[in-house]
């Protein structure tokens, strides 16, 4: 159980630094210059904040292997919903929900 939570948690740095690199890519595929494209990244890190402080208190109320479980379905659902985004608000909106599923898988361990 260690090592799950323990991948859970690393879940945030990699859904962050696994796609960085394909940022020219995603702006000229979705024909949009590069402070749109940083808007995922931008979004994604203000979901992350702000959730923190309501995954907590849910987690405490509802348990914490289910906001856990729940959490990386959320992630899972929200990036295929990204992988076949077809407009750049598409993948700002699945990046946002991709930061939902991220925060739980941080903050949950943790707690």
């Amino acid at each position: 159980m260690t090592w799950f939570l323990a991948m859970s948690v690393a879940l945030g740095p990699l859904a962050t630094d696994m796609y960085l690199p394909a940022f020219p890519l995603i702006g000229e595929i979705f024909d949009v210059n590069a402070s749109v494209v940083q808007w995922t990244l931008s979004i994604f890190v203000i979901g992350i904040a702000v959730f923190q402080l309501v995954i907590g208190p849910i987690s405490d109320r509802f348990g914490r292997k289910n906001v856990l479980i729940a959490g990386l379905f959320i992630f899972s659902v929200s990036s295929l919903f990204a992988a076949q985004a077809s407009s750049m608000t598409e993948l700002i909106i699945a990046r946002f929900l991709q930061s939902i599923g991220v925060c739980v898988a941080v903050v949950v361990p943790r707690a």
